[in-house]
């Protein structure tokens, strides 16, 4: 029974941000759910290997675009004085992912941020909390089904032993987005199987 609208854009491209913005703007649109999703990880190298405009790169879609983003829309949230922010950080925010530092320092500084927004957002009526995935089975980690031995030891550094699916991941974040979360702000939720606890 919904209505949904499609605006494309690149959320690592500030005018496109602004766009977007105005968009919304135009059509007299707060958002009241926001979640943060995009994210890329194209690198997988030692940090003594990363060129600095990989490391960039990185760090312009996953931390530097989201933070535009809601910069941009932060007063018309605000202005609406309810609402619920939710952000897609990843298990590198509490556990060191070998060859991806420049993800996760981008999701780490997600989580921070994540904590930031939520005080100061709290006395306006808005909830900012983060979702932690580990390995989900998407298109950014199909790679990992082409190499036998690394999803092997994926699996047995997961106590629940597999990788996750999107819908684990969409549910949390439909909660947290929902009234049954209304006093919950601040947090991250780890859906990693278990991953965080070893």
């Amino acid at each position: 029974g919904g209505r949904g609208r499609i605006i494309e854009g690149d959320i690592g491209d500030p005018d496109s941000v602004d766009s977007l913005v105005k968009q919304l703007a135009k059509d007299g649109s707060a958002p009241d759910i926001l979640v943060n999703n995009a994210g890329i990880s194209p690198v997988v190298k030692q940090i003594h290997q990363i060129e600095r405009e990989e490391w960039e790169q990185i760090l312009q879609v996953n931390l530097n675009g989201t933070f535009d983003l809601m910069r941009r829309l932060g007063p018309c949230i605000l202005a609406r004085g309810s609402g619920s922010v939710i952000t897609v950080t990843s298990i590198g925010t509490e556990r060191a992912l070998p060859m991806l530092s420049a993800y996760n320092a981008s999701k780490a500084a997600l989580g921070e941020l994540t904590r930031t927004m939520a005080v100061e957002w709290a006395p306006s009526g808005i909830r900012v909390n983060a979702v932690a995935p580990a390995y989900i089975e998407t298109e950014m980690t199909a790679a990992i089904n082409e190499r036998d031995q690394l999803k092997k030891n994926i699996e047995r550094r997961t106590p629940m032993g597999r990788l996750g699916q999107p819908e684990e991941v969409a549910w949390p974040i439909v909660f947290l987005a929902t009234d049954e979360a209304s006093y919950i702000t601040g947090h991250t939720l780890f859906v990693d199987g278990g991953w965080t606890c070893l």
